[in-house]
């Protein structure tokens, strides 16, 4: 997506309209910009590589731009200064910004660009700010961007100064080949090329002479003098001046004005004196050839590097034309005295004011003395050493950044390493001693303001042999100078003692193990000494102290307090008037420690309703784990539903599903799967478990019949069924009501059943009705029955019924009893049984409800009318 907009303020007729432009480019990763292929795939690595090239590829001399705010990011762009041609009265500078950034999905390349006559090129574009709540959609951008007023008058000289990144606009195909055939490209600097011809061992750079615009003298394509004539064209703006040779180049255009600064030139060295300040530097024309000597025509180049040391020496690169193939050339500068192209006589160079100066030399090395000790001197007791700086005067004032102190080549003491203490000095310009510390040589020890005591290496200083001390000191620019070596003994002291640690190199986090250490003296053990311990950085449980048995061996118990991986564990014992400090080290595992989690929510869960699920972590399944997030969840595929929390002081964890939603499967079951992660001190640990899932039965149905009696057979499957239901979620079966059963023996009308679940609070409620039915079975009376309902409910709590008809036996009404189970005698054994409630087999609150029972002909005839059967399952 391209956004660009015109920036630009509006002018009156008599105003020139100044040029600005903004411009935002986005490229989505994996593909490349568009015209830019060359630039590669866009991605977030890219972004610094991009900017780079575009900026090169805009021309002009790439400098570091202003920083913007840019999707939450500070991206600092580059700016050029390229010449374009803006309103067909030659080439203008413009200022440009390049910034590109990854932000969402793809590269942003951002631009802005104004007429460099205009305004304060340090002030355009430094506050812009691009925001988008949604950076993959970058319709969505938004900026908002401070410039400088553009409306001021132009300055007149900076108008028109070409700019030396594009090809000259007088030349047919690169190097002019066209019209100087042969000629191709030998160089480049800054997108100005170096061009020649050194085909058949020589060079052809005479063959053809061009007009700049503008007019003035030809100009040889390629002789030496083409090329800083070309370059202060369109770098400077100067027209094309008579120069004739090389070694007169700079003499030429000794004072012109550089249209693009408004500076004037500056010619430098041409027999006269000049500092180290006027040097040559980047971008400086020079020449050799002495203008009062007969030496042919002399040559001249552009300085492209120059890198000068601390005593102004440096060889210089330079750029030319029609000396050697590969258009590079070196001038040779020693001491501050700058030599001529090889084979010639004489320097000058032409210097832009506008440009850059050379980098100073750095400083020299600090040199530094010794204080506390003199050469040849016996130490019998403690000295305090300190080292100054020798050179800090008023030419080299400085400080130093690092000193160390060495015996022997040992580092000892020191601001970093060994030793490590804090540098009190000495202050910048003083000569005053820095960093303090004591040495001990008869308990090997050292002491500093910071450090209060540390070990020196046993056996350094040996008695009767003569050491050396000495130190060394850094200063800013980063140079180390030494001091001088003195000499010293040391007297007879304590002896040796060698501390080997012994004890376990691995341990769990927070599982207490037995640190243990052997010390021992010319081989035999030290007891009742004291050997410290100390698991990586020490604090609570990881530091202990324990004296040497007659073993010369120390134990006592560490706790591992810290993330598990690798660290250190060390004994120290600190030495005595009989024996010398020692000191001991071993690298120390710890690992994670083990983890059990077990469910301890509830056991029955209903749908419908939230589940507040629970469980406890524990390491080694025993101490709690507190402050550790635990995930629990309840059932599986894309069903499952979750929580998570975190462990409290007892290891137990709480979180809640606010409405449970699972399906029912064949058992009731649900899979409940509290899962611990593991974190940098424990190992992942999880608590399968079961829970039992609350569901509902039930069945309506209105009629039902089976008779086998001899010579009559009849059967009604159960009209109209709702079949079984078995469900843990809200819902209702109801099948369409039948208008009539007529048989031989039963008759009925308008007969229709209903069942439906509910939750919060579950509820199964069963239904079964018939507006009439007349049974006439052999040897019994007609029985009539109308307004037939029966009903049947179940919750996890109770379950209850009821039944309603009205009832006639051969042809009188009879009036209904209301009890359950109501049984009314007929002929031949029959029973008619009312109101028939059976509970429901497997449920935990469950009810059968028939509204007429008939059972007849010695059993081989029964009928059922209006039946309702409800149940609650799984329940808590």
């Amino acid at each position: 997506m391209s956004a660009p907009g015109d920036l630009s303020q509006s002018a009156s007729a008599t105003t020139m309209t100044p040029f600005a432009n903004f411009a935002i480019t986005t490229v989505p990763f994996g593909k490349t910009m568009p015209g830019n292929p060359d630039l590669g795939v866009a991605s977030a690595a890219e972004a610094a590589n991009w900017q780079r090239q575009l900026a090169l590829a805009q021309g002009g001399v790439p400098q570091k731009g202003v920083t913007i705010s840019a999707f939450g990011q500070k991206p600092t762009g580059i700016y050029t200064q390229p010449r374009v041609d803006l309103d067909q009265s030659g080439l203008s500078a413009i200022d440009r910004y390049t910034w590109v950034l990854a932000a969402g999905n793809r590269l942003w390349v951002i631009r802005a660009e104004k007429d460099h006559r205009y305004a304060d090129a340090s002030n355009f574009a430094h506050d812009l700010v691009i925001s988008s709540p949604k950076p993959d959609v970058p319709t969505t951008m938004s900026t908002a961007a401070h410039t400088a007023a553009l409306t001021a008058a132009p300055k007149a000289t900076s108008a028109g100064v070409p700019g030396i990144g594009s090809r000259p606009s007088w030349w047919s195909g690169d190097c002019d080949v066209n019209h100087a055939p042969g000629e191709t490209m030998q160089n480049s600097w800054q997108g100005l090329e170096s061009c020649g011809n050194f085909s058949g061992g020589h060079s052809h750079g005479t063959e053809y002479q061009t007009t700049f615009p503008g007019g003035g003298p030809k100009v040889s394509e390629f002789q030496c003098v083409e090329l800083p004539t070309r370059y202060a064209y369109q770098a400077w703006g100067i027209p094309v001046q008579s120069v004739g040779h090389g070694y007169n180049f700079a003499n030429a255009y000794n004072g012109l004005t550089d249209r693009a600064s408004g500076q004037k030139l500056v010619m430098y060295g041409h027999g006269n004196p000049y500092t180290t300040a006027e040097l040559p530097k980047v971008g400086d024309v020079i020449a050799s050839g002495d203008i009062s000597a007969s030496n042919g025509d002399g040559h001249v180049g552009i300085v492209v590097s120059a890198t000068y040391d601390r005593n102004y020496s440096a060889t210089l690169k330079v750029m030319d034309e029609n000396f050697n193939p590969g258009g590079s050339n070196t001038i040779i500068v020693s001491n501050g005295v700058v030599h001529p192209f090889p084979g010639m006589v004489g320097v000058s160079w032409l210097h832009d004011p506008a440009g850059s100066t050379p980098p100073p030399p750095p400083p020299s090395a600090p040199s530094l003395t010794v204080h506390g000790i003199s050469n040849g001197q016996a130490l019998t007791g403690p000295i305090t050493l300190t080292a100054s700086v020798d050179n800090n005067t008023s030419d080299g004032k400085e400080n130093l950044t690092h000193e160390h102190y060495y015996i022997d080549g040992t580092l000892v003491a020191g601001t970093d390493g060994a030793g490590e203490g804090s540098l009190g000095g000495p202050p910048s310009g003083s000569t005053s001693p820095g960093y303090a510390w004591t040495l001990d040589p008869v308990k090997h020890t050292g002491s500093s303001t910071k450090v209060a005591s540390w070990t020196i290496p046993a056996n350094l200083l040996t008695p009767g042999v003569t050491h050396q001390i000495w130190a060394d000191g850094t200063n800013s620019a980063g140079e180390t100078g030494t001091s001088a070596k003195i000499g010293f003994t040391v007297p007879s002291g304590p002896k040796p003692s060698v501390l080997t640690y012994t004890g376990p190199k691995t341990a769990d986090y927070h599982d207490a193990f037995t640190a243990s250490a052997s010390l021992t003296s010319g081989g035999k053990p030290i007891t009742g000494a004291t050997v410290s311990f100390a698991l990586g950085n020490g604090g609570p449980g990881q530091t202990c102290s324990a004296t040497t048995d007659a073993n010369g061996s120390a134990n006592c118990p560490l706790t591992p307090g810290q993330a598990a991986g690798s660290t250190t564990l060390t004994a120290d014992f600190t030495g005595n008037d009989q024996t010398l400090p020692s000191h001991a080290t071993a690298a120390f595992a710890i690992t994670r420690e083990e983890t059990t989690l077990t469910y301890s929510g509830p056991s029955h869960l209903t749908n419908g309703v939230s589940a507040t699920l629970s469980g406890i972590l524990r390491e080694d399944g025993a101490a709690p784990v507190a402050g550790r997030p635990v995930t629990i969840a309840i059932g599986s595929g894309t069903a499952q539903q979750s929580c998570t929390g975190n462990t409290d002081g007892s290891g137990t964890v709480s979180c809640t599903i606010p409405t449970l939603n699972q399906p029912l499967n064949d058992t009731a079951t649900l899979p409940v799967t509290p899962t611990f992660a593991g974190d940098p001190f424990y190992l992942a640990s999880t608590g399968p478990a079961t829970a039992r899932l609350e569901y509902f039965t039930g069945r309506a149905f209105g009629l039902s019949a089976q008779v086998n009696a001899l010579l009559l057979s009849l059967k009604v499957p159960p009209t109209p069924d709702t079949g079984a239901i078995r469900t843990a979620q809200a819902s209702r079966t109801a099948p369409p009501c039948t208008a009539t059963v007529n048989t031989l023996l039963i008759n009925a009308a308008a007969l229709c059943a209903d069942g439906s679940t509910a939750l919060t609070p579950g509820t199964a409620t069963m239904t079964a009705s018939l507006q009439q039915t007349t049974i006439g079975l052999p040897g019994l009376p007609l029985i009539g029955l109308g307004g037939v309902t029966s009903t049947s409910v179940s919750t996890c709590s109770e379950s209850h019924g009821s039944a309603t008809m009205k009832l006639t036996i051969a042809g009188v009404p009879v009036t209904v009893p209301t009890a359950p189970n109501s049984v009314i005698k007929l002929a031949g054994g029959a029973e008619l049984i009312i109101n028939e409630q059976l509970p429901t087999p497997g449920a935990d609150h469950g009810l059968t409800v028939n509204a007429v029972h008939l059972i007849a002909l010695g059993g081989l005839a029964d009928v059922v009318v209006a039946s309702s059967t409800s149940g609650a399952h799984n329940c808590a």
